[in-house]
């Protein structure tokens, strides 16, 4: 499934906050492809607006092991 994430979409998950501060910090602005690649597992919160599902919020469960 492909979900259209908003800039106000809460992204959960252990040291997101860190990361998300230091990036800040260095003057940058966090973006979901920081914390999530396409091969990890999420949960997806989301709301169907037309035919485009919005994430609320993206919990993640699993780092993808290589």
């Amino acid at each position: 499934l492909v979900f259209v994430v908003e800039p106000g979409a809460r992204i959960l998950g252990s040291g997101f906050g860190t990361k998300s501060r230091e990036k800040t910090a260095a003057g940058g602005k966090p973006v979901i492809t920081d914390f999530i690649t396409k091969s990890d597992l999420v949960l997806v919160d989301y709301k169907q607006v037309g035919t485009e599902l919005h994430a609320v919020e993206v919990h993640m469960i699993q780092k993808f092991l290589k």
